[in-house]
């Protein structure tokens, strides 16, 4: 498998945020789930063990950073298939599997450094004073997203029920708000 890139890096705050990691209000040791959670993003060991099981038992090293199952061990019947590396601590702390890159952690620092920052980088909108109109307008898009996206339906006829039911369910009070919020972020950032 290649990357054939289509545009160019870009980095907003969704990008960022799309994966947090947070503790509990309700967490009997947060100084402890905070320390494993460092440890995540800071010790390879721990990060590996996590992802990958235990070394020569669930894989094998080929190299200082690449792995490969165990002989007669296949992806469909291992027995620590995790399979979401990507999810968990600090990736660029992980180990590749054999016919990956073995330099895939350097290239993707590198795309990551080369991204266009938004001048918003920062920004989160506080969507407590548009909660009602976010959940309509929500389940507005839940409701036209497979047919408009996948062209299943004659945009002619759906796209303007669409955008009419969007408004109707308070998009132009999201956008005001949004723009508020920002111009506010703007002027102490």
């Amino acid at each position: 498998m290649v990357v054939a890139p289509v545009s160019e890096p870009f980095l907003n705050s969704g990008y960022i945020t799309q994966i947090m990691w947070a503790i509990p209000r309700q967490s009997k040791s947060p100084e402890k789930a905070m320390a494993f959670m460092n440890l995540l993003f800071s010790d390879p060991e721990v990060v590996n063990l996590l992802n990958y099981g235990i070394e020569d038992q669930h894989y094998i090293k080929v190299s200082d950073n690449e792995i490969k199952f165990p002989e007669g061990v296949t992806v469909v019947d291992h027995p620590y298939n995790f399979g979401l590396s990507w999810e968990f601590g600090n990736q660029f702390l992980s180990y590749v599997f054999e016919g990956t890159d073995p330099d895939i952690w350097d290239k993707t620092r590198e795309y990551n450094d080369s991204a266009l920052q938004s001048a918003a980088l920062g920004f989160i909108v506080d969507v407590e004073p548009i909660k009602n109109e976010f959940a309509a307008v929500f389940n507005v898009f839940v409701q036209y997203q497979s047919g408009l996206g996948t062209g299943s339906v004659d945009p002619d006829v759906y796209l303007p029920e669409f955008i009419e039911k969007l408004k109707a369910a308070g998009i132009d009070t999201i956008v005001a708000e949004k723009q508020r919020q920002l111009d506010d972020w703007a002027a102490n950032n």
